[in-house]
Order: C-alpha cells, then structure tokens, then sequence
C-alpha cells in the first residue's frame, strides 16, 4: 500500500483509496455513501431527472459505443490490407526468384 494521510478521521492513500473512521468506535468495514444533494429534492419531479441522467448517459455510451466499433473496424481493415500487402509481396518476390532460378539453370545447362 502507499503513504497514508489522516485528515479529521479520513484517511487517504496513494493507491486512491478513501476510508472512513470514526475515533470513538475504531475503523468501520462498511461503506459510506454521500448523496448528491441536487438529487434530493422532495419534490414529485425527483424521478424526472433520473430518466434524464439515464436518457443521457444512454446517449454518451452509444455514442462512444460506436466509436469503439468504428475503432475496431478500421484497425481490422488495416491488419486485413497491410495482410494482402505483405501476402502479394512475398508471393511476387519469390516468383521472381524461382524463374530467375530457373532460368539460370536452363541457361548452365545449355552452357554444358
């Protein structure tokens, strides 16, 4: 684990990791929440916002789902193109070396 900084019963870490104690009772294994306090409106409209956050939050993932799929698509072209160029290159160099081969020795042969 990292340094350890006490502040008012809180203690950070450097691995990013915040609890909670209180002094009287000792160190507390349960975790506390903090509620937004725009959440807690009482009033009837309280779910509205909600379904707004989700509606948004949908909206920003499918958003950043298609870009991931764009991303996956276009690395795949990528990996299929620099395949058939690296396929046609070493299918055209070593046809150019088997009839130069061959060549060379049908020419040796009439030489003899």
């Amino acid at each position: 684990m990292g340094k350890s900084k006490a502040v008012s019963g809180l203690t950070h870490t450097d691995d990013d990791i915040l609890s909670v104690s209180s002094s009287s009772s000792g160190p507390r294994n349960d975790t506390t929440r903090v509620a937004d306090e725009s959440s807690q409106t009482g009033d009837e409209g309280s779910a509205t916002p909600e379904r707004d956050e989700v509606k948004e939050i949908e909206k920003i993932t499918s958003k950043d789902t298609k870009s991931v799929n764009i991303s996956r698509l276009l690395a795949t072209a990528a990996l299929l193109v620099t395949a058939f160029i690296v396929t046609f290159a070493t299918y055209s160099l070593l046809k150019q070396e088997e009839t130069n081969n061959f060549e060379t020795a049908v020419s040796e042969r009439r030489a003899l």
